[in-house]
This record gives structure tokens, sequence and C-alpha cells, in this order.
């Protein structure tokens, strides 16, 4: 999955790199990217995909805010406690078994 979403985010960065004046495609291209191999591993029930998630939120937090997308940031920041507590939530489920 990860050697598949660095191509696809790659190509996806070249193009914005490219076609448009986007001010940061490559990390664009990996939240994009990397997201939606976390969303295919989560509905897979993959413990690994609130790793993933976590590595987005990362990302995502301090691009948004250093681009006074300030809202946004919030949002992520929320989205990485969620994938904190989700990852709690599933360790602490597998240990009970």
């Amino acid at each position: 999955f990860a050697l598949a979403a660095l191509l696809v985010s790659s190509c996806y960065a070249y193009v914005l790199h490219t076609f448009t004046n986007a001010w940061s495609p490559w990390l664009d291209s990996l939240i994009m990217t990397f997201s939606i191999m976390a969303q295919f591993m989560l509905m897979g029930r993959r413990i690994e995909s609130w790793y993933v998630w976590l590595l987005v939120n990362t990302i995502a937090v301090p691009l948004y805010a250093s681009r006074g997308l300030y809202i946004t940031a919030i949002l992520y920041l929320i989205f990485w406690c969620n994938a904190w507590y989700g990852l709690y939530q599933w360790r602490r489920e597998i240990k009970a078994r």
C-alpha cells in the first residue's frame, strides 16, 4: 500500500506542480493519497490505519496553519486526537480478546 501511495502521490504532486500554482503540491498530494490509503485500510479493519491517519494529520495541521487556514488546521488537530483515541480503543479491544 505504502509504495503505491508514494507513487500515486509523486505523480499527483508533479501534476499539481506543473499545471497549478499550488503552494505545497508535494505535501498536498501526500495528504490526499495517504488519506485514501488510510481509509481503505480502516475499511479493512487494519490497526495500522490509525498510524497512517496520525501521519496524515501530523503533516496537515502545520501545513494548513502556515497558510492561515486556522479552522482547517483545528479540524485536522481534532482528527489527530481522534486517531489517537481510535488507536487506543482498538489496541484495548485487541488486548481484551
